[in-house]
């Protein structure tokens, strides 16, 4: 019926996060904020920041597209118009 997207998100909130189509084309933005409370000891990676755009298709239902984001981890939804769907053709005996 669709596709999904995930994305591994760490450090990410709501507000850091933007997600739009404009021209069929979906752009995933994310702005890491670099305050953290107390000092770190060891950091095995950094938080940077996110960016990534995919060309979508007309087989997709632009308008319908949703998100959500849980534990520092985005899904996105992309589902299936219904002109791309494949349907069963009932065929009559004449």
């Amino acid at each position: 019926d669709g596709l999904t997207l995930v994305f591994d998100m760490p450090g990410l909130s709501k507000d850091d996060l933007d997600l739009r189509v404009e021209s069929e084309v979906l752009t995933l933005r994310g702005k890491v904020s670099r305050e953290r409370p107390g000092e770190p000891t060891h950091e095995e990676f950094q938080l940077l920041s996110y960016f990534r755009q995919f060309q979508l298709s007309d087989a997709f239902d632009q308008e319908k597209i949703g998100a959500e984001l849980s534990h520092g981890v985005l899904t996105v939804s992309l589902p299936r118009a219904e002109v791309a769907k494949p349907r069963k053709i009932e065929v009559k005996i004449g």
